[in-house]
């Protein structure tokens, strides 16, 4: 007699509510005890945990030791075990278990497999875990149980586990024959607008969705073909798989556990050809195709036949886990990267906090009084006509800038959408953004700060300040000696350049490059020829026109290795540098990890900007300003906090700031 799992057992077969009721459900109880504290330490057995678990016999024996399939049922300390007896401790497990074989409990079993099969028609793109989540939402809040309550969907049933666009693919394919009227998503403060996608101009509608949908349209059909091409195109290798496991396809038996993980084997090899770290995602897809393929012989069912959940939730876990286990050793294929479109710009894949920091106004979502999606779009080609005909100095004309603040909401909704568009996309669609009044403004509204004003002052005061302060210090480093000699010994007219002086002296006190922040070009340079002439970097940089730094008079802002702020002759370096620092909260773009330090004493500083958490910089590491190694970056707030202490002395109303790098 061969016994090959519990149920062949002889107290299985002549259980009397198995008999009598085949349908019911078999539970496995274990108990297995825990240290909390250090085994070996003082506190052993001190703080020894019982912990009993259960599991269901109606699953495959494979998946019963899963952690996804057991459940803890109670915990229990191991003194107080002793102390209370057993009878007090399994007491309750013992009612409730015989509370469950005397009255059961009802099973609902949710959608019928014919309504998820149309779901996944309809929505091929849906991982397993959304997939999951929508169906349970539907079956079990919204009461869809059969194919036929598809029909009556509303977006309001679906809105929070779909974006837009899928739900209206949803409501379109199931709606009642005959009826002709488009499905609308209904929005609160965001009326429809007829406009197309950003990646094609002119701009993308504002009620097409806050950031899912319009993500989406953010990225070129080309990019998200690309990614999706190989696994759209993968075909499993089953000519290599083992004999044994195409006998049992054949004749539409169950897998033996060795041949299925040798297809596993065979599966993720063949699918690490494409891609060296296929995310979760593409190996439901994967498992999805094997389980289509052959049902019989790879989905999970119970004992009865009984199909469980997807059917294939157990394959997707064993291609994950094989996955992970032959990247173990590769970081560069363990890390995921970030998605990089086609000219090589890194895109995000979510928004995070850090977009969000230090802002009071970041994603507003309440449209102007008597404005609608439409009047905004038809403000923003006045405004791109405008420009075109006038130029950047009507970004000065009180009429302009009032047109800029009622689109400001418009303004956001197209760059916090994610992927996040180039910079030259929004500069297409918003040319008056890139001016510094335009910039300036923005911030304004952005973080309630007006940096024009505030930096034009600062940098006079407290940058003088710095430069006293630098000047006291009984022990200097040769570059700021250097650096502070070059100052005294300037002309009159240089010597009005404080703001520089004193930016220059913090980054040789930081040890930080000059090029993190600034570059130099001639000063009779366009920005035709600096784009030309001058491998400019992605992260935001001031360009001073001049033979140095500090004789430089005039000044343009760069992203992305282009020229996006050329200021006029009369403006000062202090609206070089507002502009410069608007653009890093304006495009939610990351302080650069070889200025950080400066930069970030220039929010809290001179900006202030103080969040009590949390920073611009979310690089955990960093080139070593003395050794040129990577290292973890280090904290430097008691370093500020003491320049600040320094500084403030005459100031004593003003709460000391720190300036952390995290």
């Amino acid at each position: 007699m061969i016994l090959n799992d519990v149920c062949d057992g002889e107290v299985c077969k002549n259980n009397t509510i198995l008999q009598e009721s085949p349908s019911s459900v078999s539970i496995i109880l274990y108990q297995d005890s825990f240290e909390v504290a250090n085994p070996l330490g003082s506190g052993k057995k001190k703080h020894k945990i019982i912990a009993m678990y259960m599991t269901l016999v109606d699953i495959l024996p494979h998946n019963r030791s899963a952690v996804d399939q057991t459940q803890l049922v109670l915990l229990c300390r191991e003194e107080d075990f002793k102390s209370f007896g057993q009878e007090r401790v399994f007491g309750r497990v013992l009612e409730d278990l015989q509370e469950l074989e005397e009255r059961g409990f009802a099973l609902d079993d949710g959608m019928d497999a014919e309504c998820i099969t149309e779901i996944q028609r309809v929505l091929p793109e849906l991982d397993d875990d959304n997939l999951e989540a929508l169906v349970g939402h539907l079956a079990f809040v919204v009461g869809v149980k059969e194919k036929k309550h598809l029909a009556f969907l509303e977006f309001d049933d679906m809105q929070n586990h779909l974006t837009r666009i899928q739900c209206r693919q949803i409501i379109e394919a199931f709606k009642p024959k005959g009826c002709s009227q488009p499905c609308t998503a209904p929005s609160p403060s965001l009326a429809a607008a007829p406009s197309p996608s950003l990646a094609a101009a002119p701009s993308p509608s504002l009620a097409e969705a806050p950031s899912s949908s319009l993500a989406e349209a953010a990225v070129p059909s080309t990019y998200l073909e690309t990614q999706r091409s190989w696994i759209e195109n993968f075909t499993i290798p089953w000519e290599k798989m083992p004999a044994t496991l195409l006998k049992s396809i054949s004749k539409q038996e169950r897998a033996n556990p060795p041949d299925r993980r040798a297809m596993v084997r065979i599966v993720v090899d063949s699918m690490r050809q494409h891609c060296s770290n296929p995310n979760r995602a593409t190996c439901a897809a994967v498992a999805k195709m094997i389980a289509l393929k052959h049902p019989l012989t790879f989905t999970d069912r119970t004992v009865d036949g009984v199909q469980i959940g997807i059917g294939y939730y157990s394959l997707i876990n064993q291609l994950k886990t094989r996955v992970e286990h032959l990247n173990r050793g590769s970081t560069s294929d363990r890390i995921r990267k970030p998605r990089t479109t086609q000219d090589g710009h890194v895109t995000k894949a979510v928004r995070c906090k850090m977009d969000s920091y230090g802002c009071v106004n970041w994603q507003p979502n309440i449209l102007p009084e008597g404005e609608t999606a439409e009047t905004l779009e038809e403000k923003r080609k006045n405004l791109k006509a405008i420009f075109e005909s006038v130029g950047p100095r009507a970004a000065e004309w009180p009429a302009t800038e009032k047109c800029m603040d009622v689109t400001y909401i418009y303004q956001r909704h197209i760059i916090n959408s994610c992927p996040a568009p180039s910079i030259s996309e929004i500069k297409d669609q918003w040319p008056l953004l890139f001016t510094p009044r335009g910039l300036c403004s923005h911030f304004k509204t952005l973080t309630g700060i007006d940096i024009r004003n505030r930096l034009g002052e600062v940098l006079q005061n407290k940058g003088k300040r710095i430069i006293s302060y630098f000047e006291k210090q009984p022990y200097k480093q040769p570059d700021i000696q250097r650096l502070l000699k070059e100052i005294n010994d300037a002309t009159s007219a240089v010597q009005k350049q404080t703001g520089i002086a004193a930016i220059l002296l913090l980054m040789k006190h930081f040890l930080e490059s000059e090029e993190s922040i600034f570059i130099l070009a001639d000063a009779c340079a366009t920005s035709t020829s600096i784009e030309g002439d001058i491998d400019i970097p992605i992260t935001p940089r001031v360009v001073m026109l001049g033979n140095t730094l500090l004789t430089s008079t005039r000044w343009m802002v760069t992203i992305e290795g282009k020229v996006v702020c050329v200021l006029e002759e009369q403006l000062t370096f202090s609206d070089a540098l507002s502009a410069f620092f608007s653009t890093f909260y304006v495009f939610n773009i990351e302080y650069q990890e070889p200025a950080s330090a400066t930069l970030e004493f220039i929010q809290r500083f001179l900006v202030r900007i103080n969040p009590e958490e949390g920073t611009k910089c979310s690089s955990k590491t960093g080139v070593s300003r003395k050794t040129g190694a990577i290292v973890k970056r280090k904290g430097i707030s008691l370093l500020c906090a003491y320049i600040e202490m320094s500084l403030l002395v005459s100031e004593p109303s003003k709460s000391l700031l720190s300036c952390h790098v995290y």
